[in-house]
């Protein structure tokens, strides 16, 4: 089964279904989020936010955006606490990367869809005295708009991210720092026909849904490096493994070089200027 090329034009769209019905969830989170200790650096993914901190997540359906083709599923098991959460990557076509994760439930189609794949799994490993299982399906498998994918309930919020190949590379401060698909996430908002476009507009905003997203770009940035600056990512040294470990970041509204205030992105730090360490960003 092959997956079809994109459309050359990006603005032709790709979804038309919204993978969340409006009333069961808080907000849909902007690009560049932060809720640390978890997302220190701005979020490479949007996020419809669930639950408010110390509320257990709903549970409730998602559904297929659209005409999808589903290449992996995963899943991590806590062994002993009767939990599994799950996540999916698709593409509506070639050059279009998309994922749902946290979920807490897949349907029984895709569990069976992803029974029949290339299945691995990961060595177990111990976190907080609680023995984690973590294993991926690959497969092709299509799944038509608006069927069900899942249910959300794993986490305080279901993630939603896509990359798109088809645009220019994000400007980083250092490119090799990055893996390629980091240099391409895009928000999924664009991506959607008008009228559910719209409903996922109206929702951009804080995670309690009470602080609206008022600046532009208004679907938020991932990507807030400004090179010759101390804006943006920073990393630690040695082997990164494909994938950038932070060390420190400053996002907008922190130090001397102030661009902006987001109100969907209340979270700031502040540092001094210092001679010490190593520089691994300019």
């Amino acid at each position: 089964m092959r997956i079809p090329a994109c459309p050359v034009d990006i603005k032709t769209p790709l979804f038309n279904t919204l993978p969340m019905a409006s009333g069961d969830y808080l907000a849909f989170r902007p690009l560049g989020w932060t809720s640390p200790p978890t997302h220190v650096f701005p979020a490479k993914h949007s996020n419809f936010a669930l639950a408010l901190p110390g509320q257990t997540p709903p549970k409730k359906p998602v559904y297929s955006p659209g005409e999808i083709w589903l290449t992996e599923v995963n899943s991590t098991e806590y062994i002993g606490l009767n939990k599994t959460g799950y996540g999916i990557t698709f593409y509506p076509c070639r050059e279009y990367k998309s994922y749902l994760g946290h979920l807490s439930d897949l349907s029984d189609k895709l569990l069976e869809a992803a029974k029949s794949g290339n299945f691995k799994c990961n060595p177990q490993y111990q976190t907080g005295g609680t023995t984690v299982n973590t294993c991926r399906s690959e497969l092709v498998f299509k799944v038509e708009a608006g069927e069900l994918i899942g249910y959300s309930g794993d986490a305080a919020g279901v993630d939603f991210g896509a990359v798109d190949f088809r645009i220019s590379p994000l400007v980083v401060a250092n490119t090799s720092s990055y893996m390629k698909e980091m240099l391409h996430y895009v928000s999924p908002v664009p991506y959607f026909t008008a009228e559910a476009r719209a409903v996922l507009e109206s929702r951009l905003a804080s995670y309690d849904g009470t602080v609206k997203r008022m600046v532009e770009p208004k679907y938020g940035e991932y990507m807030q490096d400004i090179p010759g600056t101390a804006q943006g990512n920073w990393f630690t040294g040695g082997d990164l493994s494909g994938y950038p470990l932070p060390a420190a970041g400053i996002l907008p509204g922190a130090g001397p070089r102030v661009r902006r205030r987001d109100p969907a992105n209340i979270f700031h730090w502040r540092f001094h200027q210092g001679t010490a360490g190593r520089r691994l960003r300019l």
